[in-house]
């Protein structure tokens, strides 16, 4: 055997040796470990038990935060109100204990389908139709039944709200079931559902309770005034019930600067005002100033929106009739009647009227004037057009002028009375001969 032979198998000698050692050293130590832990079935069921309770802890703590975020996540308009809140199922509570023998306890519980509020180590308790306040000194009573009041408080906060289900039927764009909050109300589940079509009373919403009960709502009342009585929270399970407008089978028709024009039904004992903002009968750019009732062979009466009149043109109080002729028009749709005319000055322009219409609506001519002659000038082209049957359309004038022979006689009374001027001052010398 050479040199490098010998090292090699010395080599391995040692590193046997050593092993060998190792493993005389070590298992004693570990043949020791079950006897000093006890029974190794015992070991293994506590190690999986902290386990398990670990887990839980992280789950619990999961949980809170997602629930935490989620009640975060919920726009609401106001604090939730305990002495109102109605709890219900799917409301989720915050459960707390504090003091020294606390131990860091504390959960989140949610209110069950059936209406139970279940507390670990304590029991179950029923909150169904209950207040917020209610339940949370029930939880606080039940709590101190268990554990000493005097080492340890209890609070109760509401950290999510549930999700409730309402129905909204009738005259809606979209009617079925929807989605919401605890502390959304009625008019967003309206909103939910398209809104309410042209053919909605809003003056008399239904809201119908699981428990029977019906409440009507004004939703006018709201839009217009800003009554919130008449929008108030969803509990789960009502139907919102849209009901059509009572119609007459009369006719009204809408021209000129609307927002919906033509014919349209009119309610039982409806306003002008009430009319016009149910069916949308105004244009944005219409002159609120410039809106005229046509109604039979009467002169067009211009409405009054802003003040409450006494000469009967308060669009507030005045009843719409059947046939009535609602007119918007702005500044360019106005016809102007100047000349020899009881009552000069603007009118709305109604199709298919002729010159002598708007000659009659301006009161009719003065004495001696000449009908035959009065003219229409067109804003569109700058022309002018004579005769009583001639066309007239928007931003037209009309001109009524005088007879050629009121003009004479009116020359003529110039001229005697300065001829009695002249005559009565040379009989008196003021003026020689």
């Amino acid at each position: 055997m050479d040199f490098h032979g010998g090292i090699s198998l010395f080599r391995k000698l040692t590193t046997d040796i050593i092993i060998t050692l190792a493993c005389a050293i070590a298992c004693p130590a570990i043949s020791q470990i079950p006897q000093q832990a006890g029974d190794p079935t015992r070991f293994g069921d506590r190690a999986k038990e902290d386990d398990e309770k670990l887990q839980a802890r992280l789950k619990q703590k999961h949980a809170e935060q997602q629930a935490l975020q989620k009640g975060l996540l919920q726009a609401i308009e106001r604090p939730v109100d305990p002495a109102r809140y109605i709890v219900g199922p799917g409301d989720v509570l915050k459960i707390s204990f504090w003091g020294p023998a606390s131990d860091d306890l504390g959960f989140s519980v949610p209110i069950t389908p059936e209406g139970k509020l279940i507390i670990p180590t304590v029991g179950a308790l029923d909150v169904i139709d209950k207040t917020l306040q209610q339940v949370q000194g029930e939880i606080r009573h039940a709590c101190e039944t268990k554990y000493d009041p005097k080492s340890m408080s209890v609070t109760a906060h509401l950290i999510q709200l549930r999700s409730v289900r309402a129905h909204v039927y009738g005259e809606v764009e979209s009617p079925g079931s929807f989605t919401g909050t605890a502390v959304d109300r009625v008019s967003s589940f309206i909103q939910q559902a398209g809104g309410w079509t042209n053919w909605a009373d809003e003056r008399r919403i239904e809201l119908r309770h699981a428990d029977g009960k019906v409440d009507t709502l004004d939703m006018f009342e709201l839009y217009y005034e800003g009554d919130l009585r008449q929008d108030p929270y969803l509990r789960g399970g009502e139907v919102i019930y849209v009901p059509r407008i009572e119609l007459t089978d009369k006719t009204v028709f809408v021209e000129g600067r609307a927002g919906r024009p033509g014919p349209h039904q009119i309610a039982r004992d409806e306003s002008v005002m009430d009319f016009v903002r149910r069916v949308n009968a105004l244009q944005h750019g219409a002159d609120l100033n410039e809106i005229f009732l046509v109604r039979r062979n009467q002169t067009p009466l211009r409405l009054d929106f802003f003040s409450a009149s006494t000469n009967g043109n308060d669009a507030r109080h005045l009843r719409m009739e059947d046939g009535d002729r609602l007119i918007a028009r702005g500044g360019s749709d106005l016809i102007y009647v100047h000349g020899a005319v009881k009552n000069p000055g603007s009118f709305p322009h109604v199709e298919g009227y002729k010159v002598a219409d708007y000659i009659g609506l301006a009161g009719g001519t003065q004495d001696m004037a000449q009908l035959g002659s009065a003219k229409v000038i067109h804003r569109d082209t700058g022309k002018t057009e004579k005769g009583a049957n001639k066309e007239v359309r928007a931003g037209d004038t009309v001109v009524v002028p005088i007879s050629t022979r009121n003009t004479i006689s009116q020359y003529l009374l110039i001229v005697s009375q300065v001829a009695t001027i002249l005559i009565a001052a040379s009989a008196v010398g003021i003026i020689n001969k």
